[in-house]
């Protein structure tokens, strides 16, 4: 524990060595900045609905269980049923969510403002 706070105090105290490089922006870097902002937060949508079409995954194997268990008086087969076509057509809703990031990414790169563009690049 002590070796590791020793690394994290020496990693710290070099990378403040470097902050030194800052710069002052003027207004229209912050107005650019605010009009690409919601741009690349409409691709995260994109991204979020990954983790959700990968948990359905899970549905095959509950689905199963529920038709096992469909001899209990709460648990009906139709249900199994309904899980485990939610469940087989699952990985193909992985697929699209994962192809679907990187044309969203791209698209909301393409709509950035020109200027916004500009403004960052160092020339």
């Amino acid at each position: 524990m002590k070796n590791c706070i020793v690394i994290l105090m020496f990693v710290s105290s070099f990378t403040l060595l470097y902050v030194n490089d800052a710069q002052a922006y003027g207004p229209e870097v912050y107005y650019a900045a605010a009009a690409a902002a919601p741009l690349p937060m409409e691709s995260t949508k994109s991204v979020a609905r990954v983790p959700k079409a990968a948990a359905d995954l899970l549905y095959l194997p509950v689905g199963v269980l529920k038709v096992g268990m469909s001899i209990l008086p709460s648990v009906s087969m139709a249900d199994g049923f309904n899980d485990i076509g939610r469940g087989l057509v699952a990985p193909f809703h992985v697929a699209a969510a994962v192809l679907q990031v990187p044309f969203d990414v791209l698209s909301a790169a393409g709509r950035v403002p020109r200027n916004a563009v500009n403004t960052f690049v160092r020339r």
